[in-house]
């Protein structure tokens, strides 16, 4: 598989991506479908995670798969997958769709920014009170709460429609949550938030402010490992590095091997290859059954109290022999294509690729039907994460149903309240 034409090979593919990618951003940048830009993060998150960070991995001493590069028929399931699946994401947007957003009013509204604070201040205090998340399905909300919350107030901020005190507290309140999630040494809420606001401004065309968020948001990704690894030395955890374990502090700061790292657990297109490699010749087919949870996870674990827990990471990553024997606490994170592939192989991953591509673009159309500060509270808590389809299905997507019918009830009983308030309808 390793050959003298694989930088070209390779280099081929990364081409083909930063292609898809150019034609996503013309799409998001045009307005005509939506204001949601998932297209573009979705094919940048490819670009890197499928395309240049195996190109990096391929010339650096990694030993977690079989294989330190792709074949070419890898290369071409991935290139038409994610074709694929922003074929499906498009057509859900156009087909028959008469609905145009671009002059759209971005008032943000009395309502919206009460929902929006309602969901920082339920972020802060799952921070202090960490017995909330001992509560039954309530840790599940934790996130998309964080990040609606951030995003209405953001939209608000960047559109001038917040008074002075106001605006200050909330100045002062997201660079505090932010640090509060860098520091607990899982950098994954940060990132997200980043994101989120990033989405923002690209949203409001605040070119300059997302130029400047992109530089922090890569800072961080940069700086993630180092910042985890001084952690666990700080508390007096086991120190990983790409070599093994070292608890040594000089291990920190070690450049080389903290991007030996992020190769390592990031390259998703040699996992694809590694998968490709033992299924089904050593390992069968799963046939769908890792995708069963979708539904089981859609039913609250406050109706389902003895609802299993999801235990995929550590299972595959046994089977696929990435995780020793004995190692039954780490979760190995499972791709959507590795995922799709697992199950059906190359045709059948194709297959689930268009349908997901689809149902996510049904769900922006839907979106997008609403309020611009509306579309982009529910964009920030149930589409944005998805640009990085880094676990398995059912995980990413099985509380997805009630996230959204949360943030909308919130939204109606906002205005149902602040119209009351006014003494514009009657109780």
């Amino acid at each position: 598989m390793d050959s003298p034409v694989y930088p070209i090979q390779i280099g081929t593919m990364v081409l083909a991506q930063a292609g898809i990618l150019a034609l996503c951003l013309r799409f998001d940048l045009s307005r005509r479908l939506t204001l949601i830009p998932f297209a573009s993060l979705a094919a940048l998150d490819y670009l890197f995670f499928m395309g240049l960070f195996p190109f990096i991995a391929h010339y650096r001493p990694l030993k977690q798969f079989q294989s330190s590069s792709m074949s070419v028929d890898t290369m071409v399931l991935i290139v038409m997958a994610q074709g694929l699946f922003f074929a499906g994401y498009f057509i859900a947007l156009t087909w028959r769709n008469r609905h145009r957003p671009q002059h759209q009013d971005f008032t943000v509204g009395l309502p919206e920014r009460l929902v929006g604070w309602a969901g920082l201040m339920a972020a802060f205090l799952f921070h202090f009170f960490p017995l909330l998340s001992s509560i039954p399905s309530l840790p599940q909300l934790n996130r998309p709460l964080w990040l609606m919350g951030i995003a209405i107030l953001t939209f608000a901020l960047v559109n001038r429609q917040m008074g002075r005190w106001e605006r200050v507290l909330f100045l002062l309140l997201l660079p505090l949550k932010l640090f509060m999630e860098l520091m607990s040494g899982y950098s994954s809420l940060f990132i997200l938030g980043c994101f989120t606001i990033i989405f923002v401004l690209f949203v409001k065309r605040s070119w300059y402010l997302l130029a400047g968020g992109g530089m922090v948001v890569f800072l961080t990704l940069a700086s993630y490992i180092p910042v985890k690894k001084a952690y666990n030395w700080t508390m007096g955890y086991e120190v990983f590095s790409a070599g093994g374990v070292s608890n040594e502090l000089s291990s920190v700061f070690d450049p080389i091997k903290n991007l030996d790292h992020v190769a390592r657990r990031s390259t998703q297109g040699l996992l694809l290859q590694h998968v490709i490699a033992m299924t089904p010749s050593q390992i069968p087919y799963w046939q769908g059954s890792t995708l069963l949870g979708v539904v089981t996870n859609s039913i609250p674990r406050a109706v389902w109290k003895e609802k299993p827990e999801e235990r995929l990471g550590n299972t595959f990553g046994q089977a696929y022999k990435i995780l020793t024997p004995y190692d039954n606490v780490t979760s190995w994170n499972v791709p959507w294509l590795v995922e799709f592939y697992m199950n059906f192989g190359k045709i059948g991953a194709l297959g689930c690729m268009i349908v997901v591509g689809t149902a996510i673009g049904l769900l922006v159309r839907w979106i997008g039907r609403r309020p611009p500060a509306q579309q982009v509270g529910l964009a920030a808590a149930a589409i944005i994460p998805l640009f990085h389809p880094e676990s398995n299905v059912s995980l990413m997507l099985g509380n997805h149903l009630w996230i959204v019918l949360i943030i909308v009830s919130a939204f109606w009983l906002s205005h149902r309240v602040v119209a009351l308030a006014r003494g514009r309808i009657s109780p």
